[in-house]
């Protein structure tokens, strides 16, 4: 963290501090698979959640000149599910 710029530092902090609703995501869960989530599973997705905001905060900082529209989103996040699975 010391060869961080004072930005960086700054983006990082806002990382640690923001937080994805547990109640939400373990709705969101439950209707998805129909059963009961416990905790651990809560926290996992949770992670994800918060990893996926930041890359796609990231990214719309180099591409899109921090104007992240919802057409962007949707085409970004498109692009990352082809590339992490089989997309024909």
């Amino acid at each position: 963290m010391e060869l961080m710029t004072e930005e960086q530092l700054d983006r990082y902090e806002a990382f640690r501090r923001s937080a994805i609703d547990k109640l939400k995501i373990k709705r969101v869960l439950q209707t998805i698979s129909g059963h009961n989530v416990s905790a651990p599973m809560v926290t996992v997705v949770r992670g994800m959640a918060k990893v996926f905001v930041g890359e796609l905060v990231e990214a719309g900082e180099m591409f899109a000149d921090g104007s992240l529209s919802p057409l962007w989103l949707k085409a970004y996040s498109l692009a990352t599910a082809c590339s992490s699975t089989y997309c024909a």
